[in-house]
């Protein structure tokens, strides 16, 4: 076991008090248990529906071991395969800087933290959108 992740992206939403409660209290019965490995939220960051998710890297990740996000370009209509690679709403090169882009704010906020960073997920669909 290298870590426990206590969550698959987790949403703030309207209720930040509780769900940032609910992670330091919840890291703090794992570590009760276990202090022996790694704590982590499984949180995909950000997102480009900030409005909605309401997650903030910082504060979320105040009481894990190590910062994650999540990447889907696809999902967040920032890459459509069928458009070409140069087109610049959503061919594979505007969709490459947008998800670095993505990287560099989230790491650029797990060093303001001095925590280190995971990308634990980043996908796009495979054969024909499956």
């Amino acid at each position: 076991i290298m870590a426990f992740e206590l969550a698959n992206e987790p949403r703030a939403l309207n209720k930040g008090v509780a769900y940032r409660r609910w992670l330091r209290e919840s890291a703090a019965v794992v570590r009760g248990a276990d202090c022996g490995h790694l704590i982590t939220f499984g949180s995909e960051g950000l997102t480009p529906f900030d409005k909605y998710v309401r997650n903030d890297v910082r504060l979320d990740h105040a009481h894990a071991d190590y910062v994650t996000v999540h990447v889907w370009p696809q999902n967040w209509g920032w890459y459509d395969p069928l458009r070409p690679r140069g087109d610049e709403v959503a061919g594979a090169d505007a969709a490459w800087a947008k998800a670095r882009g993505y990287i560099e704010a989230a790491a650029a906020d797990a060093l303001a933290i001095e925590k280190p960073l995971v990308v634990e997920e980043f996908g796009l669909a495979r054969d024909g959108g499956a």
